[in-house]
């Protein structure tokens, strides 16, 4: 019987701490826009169809996964613990293998050191816990290069013939590829990394090998060629931008918690190791890890730069583990004493510790929430009178909110699951105009959130009754009396309606007349054929409060007789350097809202600068004209808020 290291012990202790830390809480926090998106193509009445309607044309991944969901979900029903299980298994799973290549590699102390350090991370951890690609494309992605590892370089003198490592090869190199296109892209670098290590002998099985994983890749090529064509995420259609500059240092932070403290503590050990023992383990293995860790976000990079983007974090977790190994690779392996046990334990520890107390693991919202929404308008229901409230939440799909709504002992009636373009603020205002309830509720995850909805929801409900805030979610119940709940509203600090009534942010008073049919008052200014641009507000953004992070909220009275084309009026909202150097430029166009001859129609626009802002920046609101019609305008306002 095989005799176990103290090394293989202490990894098997790392292993189940690991593993533990996988499980925990796994199924208690809201499934994510993604994994609610994946539950909801569960929905289509036939495999085939939900192989092209839900994966070819409605995903960028290939078929792996969402049908591995439908035979498993067919077995196990849809509660989120059953959904998220198999995929929490093979986080778990990849430590086991990530710990043998490691050893392999190198030795066993600095794989342990290794282990230590990954098992504790918050990203591996995190992206084991979601029903998505990531753990499986791990697993799948780490047997790889094990059995990769083995024909390579192996232990004795290898088999000329196909042999269970090339078995183990073509299986695993498969499920990878079936399963997420980076950890495709991966498998194929390490691939294409052992030709250049490979006996000449061992050739023909190899690239067999290679054969044989494509020969099995055959089912998903169509949906391959048909998402490849679409290019990425990003782009005019897409809603992910390209990768800043220092995308990939803050990519390698993000994997060590983003934890400046964690990252160069292990960086100092790296530089320690390498002076002290820089010769005890081969240089190519050192090299490939490192290769295997950046270049797949280095090609990742460029095609976000140059094609279009595909850059997250996400899509890279399948070479972060040799990053790890790459940290303590010129470790040297040791006999275990106190020294030793106690520098394995703080670096444990000091993963352990930032993941759990310094980033708050357990207790932060890492995606947009469902179900806690869910579960507050019910409760918000009970005690207000589910009959006395409209319900409106802004969702991308309503199934998302639906899969846990319906689960409440209060189910309410949403009168819209979509508001973040002009033709769904229209829909908003025509259901606030008739609303005879006292309450109205909106609630919105993951998905876009106009600051200026609170302007045209308290037009009509002027008062919060309750506010609850999460990342990238929220909801508040307004109404229309002042119930002094002392609720949390959003600190004004500035505030200014310009009336016309007196002189005021410096306007020509050629451009104001008087009118019969003011909005309040007496005066108004307008823009007719004869007129590009409106009276203006201007102010240095020091002076009205503006900062990175804060919302300006501009809304403002038109009257007009005609309905206006698109893209030829709109509300402008400028920020230029104090050269005049346009920064940022945003608009909102008149032609969605519905004009009423001689009647006022509420403009509304808002804005969160999440861009740099100088005190000396200019901020600049007016209305653009290039369609030369004739609009009354009055009450001009610009909120500023934290």
């Amino acid at each position: 019987m095989k005799k176990f290291s103290i090394e293989d012990k202490l990894a098997a202790l790392f292993i189940l701490i690991g593993t533990v830390m996988r499980f925990y809480n796994y199924s208690s926090w809201s499934l994510s826009n993604d994994e609610l998106s994946a539950m909801a193509r569960l929905q289509f009445p036939s495999f085939s169809e939900m192989i092209v309607k839900g994966v070819k044309l409605d995903d960028m991944h290939p078929m792996g996964v969402q049908s591995f969901l439908w035979l498993w979900t067919n077995l196990t029903g849809l509660s989120d613990a059953m959904f998220r299980l198999p995929f929490v298994i093979m986080g778990s799973l990849s430590l086991v293998f990530f710990y043998l290549i490691a050893a392999k590699w190198f030795n066993k102390s600095s794989a342990l050191f290794s282990l230590a350090v990954f098992s504790a991370l918050q990203f591996p951890i995190l992206f084991s816990q979601l029903a998505r690609p990531y753990s499986p494309g791990l697993l799948f992605s780490l047997v790889f290069v094990y059995a990769w590892t083995n024909i390579v370089f192996p232990d004795e003198k290898p088999a000329k013939k196909f042999n269970k490592w090339n078995v183990l090869l073509v299986l695993s190199g498969a499920a990878a590829m079936y399963t997420h296109y980076f950890s495709f892209m991966f498998v194929g670098i390490v691939g294409l990394a052992g030709l250049l290590f490979l006996k000449k002998e061992l050739y023909w099985s190899f690239l067999l090998s290679g054969a044989l994983m494509f020969l099995l890749y055959l089912p998903n090529l169509d949906v391959f060629l048909y998402q490849f064509g679409v290019g990425g995420l990003g782009g005019p259609e897409g809603w992910l931008g390209p990768p800043q500059k220092d995308a990939i240092f803050k990519y390698v932070l993000y994997g060590f918690n983003g934890d400046y403290i964690l990252l160069g503590i292990l960086l100092a050990a790296f530089v320690a190791s390498y002076v002290f023992y820089k010769n005890q383990n081969e240089k190519r293995f050192k090299w490939l890890a490192f290769i295997f860790a950046m270049l797949p976000a280095v090609i990742a990079y460029f095609y976000s730069v140059f094609k279009n983007p595909v850059f997250q974090y996400s899509i890279l977790i399948f070479g972060f583990p040799f990053l790890v190994m790459w940290i303590f690779s010129n470790l040297p392996s040791v006999k275990w004493n106190k020294i030793e046990s106690a520098f394995l334990a703080f670096a444990f520890m000091l993963t352990f510790v930032s993941t759990v107390f310094a980033q708050r693991f357990y207790s932060t919202e890492h995606f947009a929430v469902f179900k806690d929404l869910a579960v507050r308008i019910s409760d918000i229901a009970d005690k207000y009178g589910k009959e006395n409230i409209d319900y409106t939440v802004n969702v991308i799909k309503p199934y998302y909110f639906d899969h846990y709504a319906n689960a409440q002992k209060n189910k309410v009636s949403f009168l819209q699951y979509r508001c973040n373009q002009s033709s769904d603020y229209r829909q908003l205002d025509s259901l606030l105009s008739i609303s005879n309830k006292p309450f109205f509720l909106h609630a919105w995850s993951n998905n876009y959130h106009a600051p200026e909805l609170e302007l045209r929801i308290k037009k009509y409900f002027p008062f919060v009754a309750e506010r609850d805030t999460h990342f990238n979610a929220g909801l508040v119940l307004y109404s229309k009396k002042d119930l002094k709940n002392n609720v949390y509203n959003p600190e004004v600090v500035y505030s200014e309606t310009n009336d016309f009534e007196k002189e005021m942010w410096g306007i020509d008073r050629k451009l104001i007349k008087e009118s019969t049919a003011a909005f309040s008052g007496k005066m108004i200014t307008s823009v007719d054929s004869t007129m590009e641009y409106s009276a203006t507000f201007q102010a240095k953004v020091d002076n009205i409060g503006l900062t990175k992070d804060r919302t300006l909220m501009v809304s403002v009275q038109a009257k007009m007789n005609e309905q206006p084309l698109f893209d030829k009026l709109m509300l402008v909202v400028s920020l230029e350097d104090k050269e005049g150097k346009s920064k940022v430029w945003r608009s909102e166009q008149f032609a969605p809202y519905k004009f009423i001859p001689n009647q006022w129609t509420t403009i509304y626009y808002g804005y969160k600068y999440i861009d740099d802002i100088n005190p000396d920046d200019i901020i600049k609101v007016y209305v653009y004209n290039p369609g030369k019609y004739a609009v009354d305008i009055d009450d001009f306002s610009v909120i500023v808020t934290k």
